[in-house]
């Protein structure tokens, strides 16, 4: 196959199909994806792509994502598929890193918004829109999944935000 995503989603589903058969041990499979390097748990580089296509199909997996490196999600797949509780559960942590300088703010580009933003995600948003009101990255990135997920109930507090008078331009 010539296209990487392509790749990626077949690799992802032949993992599932492993999991799922139990031809194969659970931890053998999730030590290829999760590592401990001094200290800190990390997801290695090279199998971090097939993660956001497989956290669809195996929660166990998709448990441990959103637990090292919740901002995946945003890096591929279909994360509109995931749980509305998991998606807002991401979309808080996400927020509060990114608030926290902890996160680069690359991790929400165009695109990945366009995946994950849905309008069942509304009342979520609204709370982050509360919280996060003062933020302008994040008033931002919140407004674009406001607008992209056409979140109509969102309104008021967009009005908000771009009203206030520490806002950007």
């Amino acid at each position: 196959f010539h296209t990487r995503r392509v790749r990626e989603y077949f690799t992802a589903e032949w993992f599932a199909d492993l999991l799922n058969k139990h031809t194969s041990s659970r931890r053998q499979i999730e030590a290829l994806f999760f590592r401990e390097q001094y200290d800190l748990k990390i997801i290695p580089p090279v199998l971090r792509p097939i993660l956001p296509w497989l956290i669809i199909q195996d929660k166990k997996i998709a448990d441990r994502v959103f637990e090292i490196a919740p901002e995946l999600v945003f890096e591929g797949g279909v994360p509109s598929k995931l749980q509305l509780e998991d998606r807002c559960r991401i979309l808080k942590q996400v927020c509060k890193q990114i608030a926290e300088e902890s996160l680069s703010q690359s991790a929400t580009d165009y695109a990945a918004i366009q995946r994950f933003a849905t309008p069942d995600l509304t009342e979520c948003v609204r709370e982050l829109l509360k919280l996060y009101i003062n933020n302008d990255d994040l008033t931002f990135l919140l407004f674009r999944m406001v607008w992209i997920g056409q979140m109509k109930n969102a309104r008021s507090e967009v009005l908000e935000a771009a009203m206030s008078s520490t806002a950007e331009q």
